[in-house]
């Protein structure tokens, strides 16, 4: 037992201990985070290490109308160190549950109640955490959503946290009880002393990891990865391995050889990173010899190569963070869920179908949509209702609740705010007098998200968008890079209250795993010219492949559909281009009738995959019953 730390404390209370040395830029706003807390039973106890910045000062000003949280304010005369100072903080903490908080980061609202909800329903938990949102150089928000790094959760979460690590210390909310009995920091470590406290928790008891964003961790230039990465290797690995070795009786071989492998490879990059390159070959060497995929090595150092680091700064690489949207976790889902998009715009090139044929090829598919109980949503534009005929079908097919209505803009070459917004109001208002339904689901052509987007769907009342194609970039055709973005769906917008749901994507190949770090590179139109993707995608090393009914083999969209359910996708989204893929079978390109791929899909996805065709707004209603926190970054930040 630790001596420092005793009893039960007070039922209920939260003690969050925050250290702070030389923090008056931005303690100020940590603190606040605190006090928006919706989950009202909690103290703040301050340890102010030894600052010479007016800290205690800012916290004093900034504290001074509290009325229903308590605050401490002790001030340390000789410098500890971040653990220390901790250390300092849980011994004066009265709480049941203790709270980490660093002076520069940021809580949302939920955190705190979210996390005690889910330690008051199991007693066993020692410890919650939960996803956090990193904002980086330049205050650009990077949300976590398709990070490969594991969590740690339940009994094993020991493993986990041996193998990689994955909490960020302001996340975690701890048992008092638990930490008495595992004690508190070690002063001795400069760096990984909170890995090593999270491993030696995580041995006392089961663990939980929420998948919500509750919170926000500032990184900045100059900051505390900046400076300690070439020490890992001296600090942080040995700590590991210690740990390993006391712990080697409960885990196989081929967990022994994981952890090793794993904690190797993430050393040996922090080493080539910082410019120590004999030390990350010795441990790249090591990560291979206990496991760890060569291939995978391989191209991290191509990556991560000098000549691959000015190529992508020269042509724009950086992709398009998906800021201001948080991915939806829908894992309570205990079928995949499909829906569907037929887009009955024409394409601005190429020979266009008369209407009756326009109107044919849209009734027979909405009949193969109704022998699987499927509710397509259908894209239209001004030119779609400029046909009579067509918008008497679209009239009698919505309000039969056989489709739903989507609104299309082609944004490119539309300059303005304004100019957006009118277009959008008086398609908007069309649809909704002429085919009795207000539409509530948007879709830009040619993928076009222009950075005002969000602002103009939420002033229209728009509830989905459907505009992004992940992994994919328009940067060369001065359009939005969407390469950092995977299946979703998100919510996005001022107050999250709008839902992205992409068409779905998924890599494919020997080397599909590391599709997501290389798709800014295949998404290049000199590599496409060059033939490199083609290769790649050729020779089965890397491919991406998307959920469009274009005519060509079925088993295609079977394989896409299959790959994003491995990746993780639980809502998939199929779209069919209605004359572009007619017309490919006119010219006789195709092998197969799209209307018959189509069906021979939706036979698949129903049968072999037992999943549920959904409405794209079924989505919407379903994430609107789903916590989410509310972004600070404006939407036309974006890109």
């Amino acid at each position: 037992m630790w001596d420092a730390i005793s009893g039960k404390g007070v039922e209920g209370l939260v003690s969050v201990v925050v250290p702070a040395h030389n923090a008056r830029v931005t303690l100020a706003r940590a603190l606040r985070s605190i006090e928006a807390q919706t989950y009202r039973d909690i103290e703040v106890v301050l340890i102010d290490d030894a600052s010479v910045d007016g800290t205690s000062d800012v916290a004093r000003e900034t504290v001074k109308h509290w009325r229903e949280i308590a605050f401490t304010l002790v001030r340390l005369e000789q410098q500890g160190g971040v653990s220390a100072a901790r250390n300092k903080g849980i011994e004066i903490a009265r709480g049941e549950f203790i709270a980490f908080q660093d002076s520069d980061d940021e809580w949302l609202p939920e955190k705190t109640s979210a996390q005690i909800a889910a330690l008051k329903s199991d007693p066993d938990l020692v410890f919650v955490t939960c996803e956090p949102i990193v904002v980086s150089y330049g205050k650009r928000e990077i949300v976590t959503i398709h990070s490969s790094a594991e969590r740690a959760n339940g009994d094993d979460g020991w493993k986990t946290l041996l193998k990689t690590a994955c909490i960020a210390t302001p996340s975690v909310i701890v048992r008092r009880s638990a930490l008495a009995a595992a004690g508190g920091f070690d002063a001795s470590l400069q760096v990984a002393e909170d890995q090593d406290l999270w491993i030696r928790l995580a041995l006392c008891g089961p663990i939980r990891h929420l998948e919500d964003c509750l919170l926000k961790v500032y990184r900045q230039s100059g900051g505390l990865m900046d400076m300690v990465r070439g020490q890992i290797k001296s600090t942080a690995l040995p700590v590991i391995l210690g740990h390993l070795g006391r712990a080697r009786a409960r885990l196989s071989q081929r967990e022994s050889n994981q952890i090793l492998a794993s904690r190797y490879a993430s050393t040996g990059r922090d080493c080539y990173e910082s410019g120590q390159l004999a030390s990350a070959f010795g441990y790249f060497a090591q990560a291979s010899l206990h496991g760890q995929s060569v291939v995978g090595l391989v191209w991290y150092l191509l990556a991560a190569s000098l000549p691959a680091q000015l190529l992508k700064r020269s042509v724009g690489m950086t992709p398009i963070a998906p800021s201001s949207m948080q991915p939806i976790v829908l894992e309570a889902l205990d079928k995949p869920w499909l829906t569907v998009v037929l887009d009955a715009c024409e394409v601005e090139r190429g020979e266009k179908l008369a209407p009756s044929e326009m109107r044919a090829l849209l009734l027979e598919t909405i009949e193969v949509c109704q022998r699987f109980k499927a509710v397509p949503t259908l894209v239209v534009n001004e030119s779609v209702l400029d046909d009579a005929e067509m918008v008497r079908v679209l009239r009698e097919n919505a309000v039969a609740g056989k489709i739903e209505i989507a609104t299309s803009l082609t944004t490119s070459g539309i300059s303005g705010f304004n100019a957006l917004c009118q277009l959008l109001e008086r398609l908007t208002r069309r649809v909704e007098s002429e085919i009795g339904r207000k539409p509530t689901i948007f879709k830009a052509q040619g993928n076009w998200f222009v950075p005002s987007l969000p602002k103009l769907l939420e002033t229209l009342g728009y509830e989905v968008d459907l505009s992004v194609l992940p992994f994919a970039s328009f940067r060369s055709r001065g359009g939005p890079n969407f390469c950092d973005f995977d299946h979703g769906p998100y919510f996005f917008g001022t107050d999250l209250q709008m839902v992205e749901l992409p068409v779905t994507r998924a890599f494919s190949g020997m080397l599909l795993r590391l599709g997501p770090a290389f798709a800014p590179l295949i998404a290049l139109r000199s590599i496409g010219r060059l033939g490199i993707s083609a290769l790649l995608s050729g020779a089965g090393l890397l491919g991406i492949r998307t959920l469009v009914v274009d005519g060509a083999d079925s088993n295609a969209l079977k394989k896409t559909a299959r790959l994003a359910l491995e990746r993780g996708a639980r809502v998939l989204s199929i779209h069919f281009a209605l004359s572009a893929a007619r017309r490919q079978t006119h010219s006789g390109a195709s092998a197969e009738c799209p209307p018959t791929q189509f069906e021979d899909f939706l036979r698949f996805f129903a049968v072999e995959l037992a999943g549920t065709q959904v409405k794209v707004s079924d989505v919407f209603r379903y994430a609107s019953k789903l916590p989410r926190h509310r972004a600070s970054v404006a939407p036309e930040q974006r890109q």
